[in-house]
């Protein structure tokens, strides 16, 4: 997302989110960590996700993705 940030792993051709789009995004990247090649194991990529974003996957992941994945229910 922030392929722009020179002292990540990044590809400024690839970043998605320019400065000039986030500077708020990147104003803490430049003055807190920056988190570069962030991976995580989950069961599926709803649960990655969850928690590469918050730390844990909450309870209406946890209870409804076998029904989202195999097209039973709507992702909502």
């Amino acid at each position: 997302m922030l392929g722009d940030v020179a002292r990540g792993n990044g590809d400024a051709r690839s970043g998605d989110l320019r400065n000039a789009v986030t500077p708020n995004a990147h104003a803490i990247a430049a003055r807190w960590v920056l988190f570069d090649n962030f991976y995580v194991n989950g069961e599926v990529s709803a649960m990655g996700n969850e928690w590469t974003d918050r730390a844990f996957a909450g309870d209406y992941n946890e209870k409804t993705w076998p029904q989202i994945y195999s097209d039973r229910r709507e992702w909502i």
